[in-house]
């Protein structure tokens, strides 16, 4: 075939496209986008194929909404951790400075 690496010569990326749609009997993209019946989506797809990758896409979803809602939950944490800390550090500055001012007086 025209597209095994290496072992043929090369050929132009045209010829490789008007060969590739005769090959897979793929008519051009332009009459592809205006035939009515191309309009829908998927429709040229068998229904177990269909139905397959919906069930494939939403398992992607899914796990997509999961790992984000872990990652803010991670983030939250690491504010609230960082909030506690400052809260600490400033209420010992400020015991620190109490203390200084008692020592002066």
């Amino acid at each position: 075939m025209w597209f095994a690496v290496g072992t043929m010569r090369r050929t132009s990326i045209a010829f490789q496209a008007r060969h590739m749609r005769s090959y897979f009997n793929i008519g051009t993209i332009s009459t592809r986008l205006c035939c009515p019946e191309s309009k829908q989506r998927g429709s040229d797809m068998p229904k177990s194929a269909k139905t397959k990758a919906e069930k494939v896409f939403a398992a992607t979803q899914e796990k997509d909404n999961r790992v984000i809602k872990e990652k803010e939950k991670r983030q939250q944490d690491r504010a609230d951790h960082q909030t506690s800390l400052r809260n600490l550090r400033l209420a010992k500055e400020a015991a620190d400075k109490k203390a200084a001012e008692k020592a002066d007086s």
